[in-house]
């Protein structure tokens, strides 16, 4: 599995697999692009340098070319195989579920386990609420009042496991002083491709709850809110920036408060409602998706 510091689950990506294997390879003896090929019985002399700069996807049909050059064992290749997969999907529930399949192999190995775990934040919606709200309220450890505060509400072995995964993971740590709770700044040290896995699916369970907040709350308990308007690409890209401008300013304001009398939820959308104007007489544009 490893080969004096090279292994192909230290990897999520596969192009960045790869690029870690070659430049392994040269650092202990003579090794090139053509050799790799070679090895993989595969035509042509840019493959290796198309795949690791994102030009070319490596496809299931090259896995066991790509297995051979590297001398993979059969789990090896089994994982290679769900990295292939991961990478190229584009839907965000297989992705996730190819994601944690990889999770799952890694956590054997305890220089990965830890900071893969870290990426749970993100599987549950409440998590990133209660490490919020628990430094504010002295719940006294009664994990059925502290789930009490949370909307929609949680039962206490909810909220209790949400606390023992921020602490484990450090997101929370208690205070000798008074017993309380304050938040640490943990690091994630993964990929935006990976984190964006646990992200997309953290939304969808956000967009889900803010479904029963229209009858949830009175009109003056909220703001929900929508525009709809025809913008160029270059106009697209600028309402982004603005909206990431926002958050921040958003979080500025939320920096200068003193005091604290709940937690809110902010959720900004913004997305395409019709397709591309100059797709309009494609022949694929014509016809409507099978979903």
């Amino acid at each position: 599995m490893t080969r004096r510091g090279f292994s192909i689950y230290f990897h999520l990506n596969y192009r960045e697999m790869l690029a870690d294997f070659y430049e392994f390879r040269r650092s202990i003896g003579r090794y090139s692009h053509r050799q790799f090929l070679a090895d993989a019985e595969i035509k042509g002399t840019a493959f290796l340098t198309k795949v690791i700069n994102g030009k070319q996807k490596v496809s299931l049909k090259m896995v066991p070319n790509i297995a051979r050059a590297m001398n993979l064992s059969k789990g090896e290749v089994t994982y290679l195989t769900t990295m292939v997969r991961f990478c190229n999907e584009d839907r965000s529930e297989l992705r996730a579920e190819y994601l944690n399949v990889m999770l799952q192999k890694r956590s054997k190995f305890p220089e990965m386990k830890l900071s893969d775990k870290k990426l749970k934040f993100y599987q549950k919606w409440y998590y990133p609420v209660i490490r919020e709200l628990a430094p504010l309220i002295d719940f006294d450890d009664n994990y059925h009042l502290l789930g009490r505060m949370v909307v929609p509400r949680l039962n206490g072995d909810q909220a209790f496991g949400a606390i023992r995964f921020l602490v484990e993971n450090g997101f929370l740590r208690k205070r000798e002083l008074d017993n309380r709770y304050e938040q640490v700044d943990p690091i994630l040290s993964t990929g935006d491709e990976v984190l964006s896995t646990f992200v997309a699916n953290y939304h969808k369970n956000n967009l889900e709850i803010n479904v029963d907040d229209v009858d949830r709350y009175q009109p003056s308990q909220r703001d929900i809110s929508s525009l709809v308007m025809a913008v160029s690409d270059e106009n697209f890209t600028r309402l982004k920036e603005e909206i990431r401008l926002f958050r921040k300013r958003l979080l500025a304001i939320a920096a200068e408060t003193q005091t604290h009398e709940k937690v809110c939820f902010v959720g900004l959308q913004l997305v395409p409602r019709t397709r591309d104007f100059s797709k309009l007489h494609d022949e694929e544009g014509e016809q409507d998706e099978e979903e």
